[in-house]
């Protein structure tokens, strides 16, 4: 009788551990899947921060005749995105250069190309062995940018803010600045108001909006003469340029002292 008390408290005790370790009474406990992680560091040292898939309203009833009509967009598929704009350091790493106007590693880099970045991009997915890396598109820019606010910016409306979240013509000294100095967004990026403006994927059409998809789109137009879309504004830039919904284009070849650039990463399906 007393051997019997035993075997019943052993298998009350092993039931109540399988009930809080949530193991199978039946056989092998059920596998859990792995939460993506949030964040990771790449093999240069540029950290990116995961962006969850979503839907949100795209430009500005408010703003110039581009941004309009503000129209729903939905991003299909988580990303992620460099929480900082690409360092000197970072570009010298792999490029063995540093082309920048204002010089200091943990500035942006400045006066790169559209086409110098993307050989930027190809020794980066060469070096991991991946083909992961690019641009961001220029949906995945104001979506990444927005933070899920529908506001002018990520913050809000108002521009008292705005020296606490951007270098600008106001308070840059008319110049680029270390990158993370200011504050981030809801998805932990910096300086997406401001600093440098920034390339996306994009090719640039003021009537794109009127035709584009709804869902992952992107502006692949052909030409050499048809410029590439960048967004973000500079460090002497006005606060209009700073919107989250602005665009603005520049020629492929160009190299200015504003014109930086921050990295996108896909996430592959095996990795959800």
């Amino acid at each position: 009788m007393r051997l019997f008390s035993s075997q019943l408290l052993l298998a009350g005790l092993l039931i109540g551990l399988c009930l809080v370790s949530g193991c199978d009474l039946q056989g092998e406990s059920e596998p859990q899947p792995r939460e993506p992680d949030s964040s990771y560091v790449n093999s240069i040292g540029i950290r990116f921060q995961r962006v969850p898939a979503g839907t949100f309203q795209m430009g500005s009833a408010r703003g110039q005749d581009d941004e309009r009509p503000v129209h729903e967009v939905k991003i299909s598929e988580p990303f992620y995105v460099s929480a900082h704009e690409v360092t000197q350091l970072q570009w010298d790493i792999l490029m063995d250069e540093n082309p920048s106007y204002f010089e200091g590693p943990h500035r942006p880099v400045d006066s790169v190309s559209w086409h110098r970045v993307q050989d930027f991009i190809e020794r980066l997915n060469q070096k991991e062995d991946t083909d992961l890396y690019r641009l961001p598109t220029e949906a995945e820019w104001e979506y990444a940018a927005r933070g899920g606010s529908d506001a002018r910016f990520h913050f809000g409306d108002g521009r008292d803010s705005l020296s606490s979240h951007a270098w600008y013509s106001l308070n840059s000294d008319r110049r680029s600045h270390r990158v993370g100095q200011k504050g981030n967004n809801r998805f932990g990026l910096y300086d997406m108001h401001g600093n440098v403006w920034e390339w996306t994927r994009d090719r640039y059409s003021p009537q794109f909006y009127e035709r584009s998809r709804r869902v992952d789109p992107v502006n692949e137009a052909e030409g050499v003469r048809v410029p590439y879309v960048i967004r973000g504004g500079g460090w002497y830039s006005v606060v209009a340029d700073l919107r989250s919904a602005n665009r603005a284009w520049a020629r492929s070849d160009s190299r200015d002292p504003q014109l930086g650039f921050r990295l996108v990463r896909e996430i592959p399906d095996d990795a959800e």
